[in-house]
Formats: structure tokens, sequence, C-alpha cells
């Protein structure tokens, strides 16, 4: 079986993970020959270096000289499967077209979250389902928010690797070394900083819990544009509750540190498939809290193994995190709740076999 991928990049976001954890997968499941074809050879993620990939850079611009080194690639690999993690009109014009040419599968792969099509951009999607083989979301609210529904439409959730979590982290000294007190009841969020997230939430929240002398302390994980905004309102408030750690290496040891987990969306621009970030959170059995849309209900089931609340309603999370603070049977159901929905219903072999299941049949057709 050879498979290409088409990315953008290989950057540090929950697609590309995703991508390079199936990689990574597939050559221990089934006997494959795998190429990405990216727009950017930056890398991430080092252990995709571990795998006999092969990584082909391709310019977007002009877009004559995009198609032919596409088609170059194909010819030369002569791919059974291009599965496209990438939406954008040019590319969803262009494979429909090369696969008429070169008779492999092609698979619409990049419905990552929940926001509509419109526009231009619809038709040219339209135009892209038509002509796949399959059409993969990682969570059904992606299928009906980018009109996909078909017999051609398949959900395969997002697959954690619990390998991910170290045993034996000392988790004191890992404490010490982010200057957070023993005592701190730690929430973190990480998402990267773009309008997209309610990181205006996340401040206020801090800003709440300062207010009412409480001992949680927040940590705010990750980078982008919009941070520098957050650090500001943060200083003009004098939070001394809230630490901004940037992007890091060590976010699973940090989540493991942790005691609970906040994703808040802003849900006027942006709609969750299935968040990496939430997942991660609840792989490391901590106890977290969602804005309420797109795939997460999927994912948390409301006061079950999570908490589900509305836009931007961050006195609501204050009060699920002093609910947990002085209700450990609850704290504890929750966790582990969290933790069993993704080893049962989230994991990276479920989700490795959901695909060489897809791709098997595919071939068979």
């Amino acid at each position: 079986m050879k498979i290409i991928h088409f990315t953008l990049g290989l950057g540090g976001g929950g697609r590309e993970r995703r991508m390079i954890q199936l990689i990574r997968g597939l050559y221990q499941s089934c006997d494959c020959e795998q190429m990405i074809v990216t727009l950017d050879e930056h890398c991430d993620y080092p252990e995709l270096w571990e795998t006999p990939v092969k990584v082909k850079k391709v310019d977007y611009r002009p877009r004559k000289t995009f198609k032919s080194q596409m088609e170059t690639i194909i010819r030369e690999f002569k791919p059974d499967i291009l599965h496209s993690w990438v939406g954008s009109r040019q590319d969803l014009i262009l494979f429909p077209l090369l696969k008429t040419k070169y008779h492999f599968k092609y698979i619409v792969g990049h419905l990552a979250d929940c926001i509509p099509l419109h526009g231009l951009t619809y038709l040219c999607s339209l135009f892209s389902y038509r002509a796949a083989d399959a059409i993969v979301s990682n969570s059904q609210a992606g299928l009906y928010a980018k009109k996909a529904i078909s017999d051609k439409s398949h959900v395969i959730h997002n697959g954690f690797d619990f390998k991910r979590l170290k045993t034996g982290i000392d988790l004191s000294k890992k404490r010490q070394e982010l200057n957070i007190p023993e005592e701190a009841f730690v929430v973190c969020m990480c998402a990267r900083f773009h309008k997209s997230k309610d990181w205006k939430s996340f401040v206020e929240l801090a800003k709440l819990a300062q207010q009412e002398d409480s001992n949680m302390l927040f940590l705010a994980i990750g980078n982008g544009e919009t941070m520098i905004d957050y650090k500001t309102l943060a200083q003009d408030y004098g939070l001394h509750n809230l630490h901004f750690l940037g992007r890091r290496t060590d976010v699973e040891e940090i989540l493991q540190m942790s005691d609970a987990s906040i994703l808040f969306t802003n849900s006027a621009l942006h709609s969750e498939g299935i968040s990496n970030s939430l997942m991660e959170a609840m792989a490391a059995g901590l106890p977290t809290i969602a804005t309420n849309g797109g795939g997460t209900p999927e994912l948390i089931t409301n006061r079950v193994n999570g908490f589900l609340i509305m836009d931007g309603a961050y006195i609501q999370a204050l009060d699920i995190l002093k609910e947990l603070q002085s209700n450990r049977n609850l704290y504890q159901k929750i966790g582990q709740a969290a933790q069993k929905n993704i080893q049962n219903n989230f994991s990276l072999s479920l989700m490795t076999k959901q695909y060489v299941d897809l791709y098997s049949d595919l071939l068979k057709r």
C-alpha cells in the first residue's frame, strides 16, 4: 500500500499531530510505503524522523509550479491513496483532476473543525466531495458543518498515544521547576494564542479567582499572535496567579502535574472538532471544562467525564473549579471517567485500525 499525505506543514497543530501519529501507527500495523508532501518542511514532531517516511516539499505559488510538482511526484511515486489533510481551493480542484489521470484513491481528510463553508471554498469543496472516494472528519459535527454527509462520509476520531504519558515523574520537582507552590490548585489551558480561542475568559477567570483569594494558579500554555495582548492585560490587572509558559515540549508532564484543564473557545469565530488539547488533558486524568459546541459533546458528557459550559462563562467555570476543590469524590470520579473515555474510545490504536480498514476497503473497490 503506497500512500501520499498532503499537508500545509509539519508544525505544532492538532491536524499535523494526528497525521504524524497515523503515519507512525500505519508503519506498525500494515505493510505500507508513505510519503508526506508539504509546503513547509519545518517539523515540531521529532518522532516523525524515527519512521522511514519520505518528505517532499512543493511550492504553492505559482499555481502552474504546484500542479507540475504534484503531478511529477504522483507519476513517480505511483500512490494507491492520496490522503489530503488540506482544504484550500487550489488542491480541492487539482487532486480530483489528477485522480482522473493517475487513478489513485482520493481521501478528503481536512474536516477538522466545525466552521461552515461559504462562497467559492464551498463550491470547490462540493467538487472535491463528488470526486473523493472517502470523506473523513474527526467529528460527526464536522461532517454536518461542512455539508459533507453522504455514503462516502466517515467519522474517525483523533487517537491519543498513551505512551506520551511518562511514568515515574517527580511532580513536586516539576512544580519547583515552574515556580509553582506545592499547595496550589493548578489549572491549565493549552491552545494557540489566536482569536479563535477565548483567552480573554481565561484571564478574567484568573482575575476573579485572585479577587476571591483562592489558591488557584493558572498556566497559559502556547504561543501565537495574540499572546502579547493577554500578557499586557494580565499585567494591567496585576495578576500574580497567571503564568504564561509559551510553547512547551513537556506539555504531557505539565498536564500530569496539574489539577484541572480548561479550553475556552470563541464560538463566534470558531467551533472545535475533536480537540487534541482536550484529549490530552482527559488522558492525563484531569477534570476538564470546555466551551460547548462543535464536536466537543462527542468527547465530553457534561458532569460525567468533564464539564460543558456556555461561551464566555468563566464565572461558571470558577464555580466548577471550586466544586472540584471541595468535593474530592467528584474530582476523582470525573478525572477517572475522562481517562477511561480516551482509553476506550479515542486511542491511537483504534484510530489507526479505522484508517487501515478504510484504506483496505477503498483498495478493494
